[in-house]
């Protein structure tokens, strides 16, 4: 049965507290009411805390930048490192992240987003698509670098990427970002199917400051080692991204387990992205956006420790309707609930309609790769300063 209309049978649950240890749990819940009412439960009495249409995910939104905002008081001399941790199947947690995005910006609040993909994305759409074109270690991270916003990476995955689990959701999120022109990196481990690709370089370091013993190893990209080495990659990359874009606020996406570690995937909090960036000297804010019901002793694992101001937890915002006619997996389906959410959410419907920006952005960087690969040539391992002609192909796309 399809998981995803089976919930749609039920209404969406909303939790918002701050771990008061790593085995009890909170008596404060936020709950999505039949009325269209957002209800603070203290265990014993019921307050409301905002009236919206089942689709309206600002309240949401609100809690998030609203406690972001006041983190940021506390951090003057360093980005606030805000942690949306994603269920990658849900599609109502995109359309928060740019409301969250949306928000942050109308508060005058300079952002830069990084996200849980392959830090060489565009690089492999780029050998992919172009043949004849011999794929050089040197030439693939001077592109990544050249990249210089974040835009082309973000035209080449809506173009030519395909996220397996709402496919849809994420590329809708990836236009938002590139129309705000907000500053963006991908900043995950390079892989080959399911696996860390150890022969990339940067991921190769990561392997290798974390676990040289298993530098030669095949390592599945969800075994605890290489969510750690991906935490540890994805932490170098942000930082070196605020030290470019300068944000007040860097907003990491990944899933949810990568946030806090998980108990039941082995996932230990001290190998976590939260340790990892406190241990650099960041003040952050950590987000779990999930969708099943949350079981802490599953969830948190034994050696957690965070302080209430720096975790939110938000449970199951809605995202569907049960519409029997409506195939929700289908991106006929994810285009009709992601233009309700966002319409309900005072969101631009328009950026749902990605069929003519696909067809655009395949013309733009598929003439953006010829030009590459004429350059491309003449490119060499050995060269010890870049192709002043290929950084000015890259650089005026």
């Amino acid at each position: 049965m399809n998981l995803y209309k089976t919930a749609a049978k039920f209404m969406s649950l909303t939790m918002l507290f701050g771990m008061v240890s790593c085995t009890t749990m909170p008596d404060t819940t936020i709950h999505n009411d039949t009325t269209g009412g957002v209800f603070v439960h203290d265990g014993k009495n019921k307050k409301e805390y905002a009236k919206q249409s089942r689709y309206d995910l600002r309240p949401y939104a609100d809690i998030i930048v609203e406690k972001a905002l006041k983190r940021l008081k506390e951090t003057p001399d360093k980005p606030l490192i805000l942690m949306l941790g994603e269920d990658h199947y849900v599609l109502s947690h995109p359309v928060i992240q740019m409301l969250v995005l949306k928000k942050l910006k109308d508060h005058g609040v300079d952002i830069a987003f990084g996200k849980e993909f392959e830090h060489n994305n565009l690089a492999k759409n780029f050998y992919r698509k172009v043949k004849g074109v011999q794929e050089k270690e040197s030439l693939s991270a001077f592109i990544a670098e050249n990249d210089l916003n974040g835009s082309l990476s973000l035209k080449s995955y809506i173009a030519f990427g395909n996220f397996v689990s709402n496919a849809y959701s994420h590329k809708t999120l990836l236009n938002f970002i590139l129309k705000e022109k907000i500053p963006n990196r991908f900043n995950d481990t390079a892989t080959i199917g399911t696996q860390l690709n150890n022969d990339d370089p940067q991921t190769k370091r990561a392997i290798k400051d974390l676990y040289p013993e298993n530098i030669e190893d095949d390592l599945n990209v969800r075994e605890a080692q290489a969510i750690h080495i991906r935490n540890h990659m994805m932490v170098q990359n942000a930082i070196a991204h605020t030290k470019k874009t300068r944000p007040r606020v860097y907003v990491q996406h990944c899933g949810a387990a990568h946030l806090i570690g998980s108990k039941k995937d082995q996932f230990l909090y001290q190998h976590s992205l939260t340790t990892l960036f406190k241990d650099m000297g960041y003040s952050v804010l950590v987000v779990p956006l999930l969708r099943r019901t949350l079981d802490g002793k599953n969830l948190v694992p034994p050696d957690y420790n965070l302080e209430d101001k720096e975790i939110i937890w938000l449970m199951n915002p809605p995202e569907i309707h049960n519409d029997p006619d409506i195939e929700y997996n289908a991106h006929y389906g994810q285009r009709f609930f992601i233009r309700k959410m966002m319409e309900a959410s005072g969101l631009n419907p328009a950026l749902v309609s990605l069929d003519d920006a696909i067809v655009q952005y395949k013309e733009e960087m598929m003439a953006l790769f010829e030009k590459w690969k004429k350059e491309a040539g003449k490119f060499s391992a050995n060269d010890a300063a870049p192709l002043p002609a290929l950084a000015y192909a890259i650089n005026h796309a």
